[in-house]
């Protein structure tokens, strides 16, 4: 599954993401950068597909919204 904490993509702060493979609980790829919420949100989708369309978690707060819609 991939895990992302979004920022605005300016300032001091930086959107992540994890992607993690369930049987193992290892961690097998890993993003850090100040994109916008709508070139994070296509990030996700795109980087989610390419490792076997995994669920992708999003934090559903402030910014995060913008990447969930």
């Amino acid at each position: 599954f991939l895990s992302a904490d979004v920022a605005r993509g300016d300032g001091q702060d930086y959107s992540t993401f994890l992607i993690f493979k369930l049987e193992t609980d290892e961690v097998v790829a890993e993003y850090k950068g100040k994109p916008t919420p709508d070139i994070f949100a296509n990030l996700l989708a795109q980087t989610g597909k390419e490792f076997g369309d995994c669920m992708v978690v999003v934090e559903n707060n402030s910014v995060g919204w913008a990447v969930l819609n």
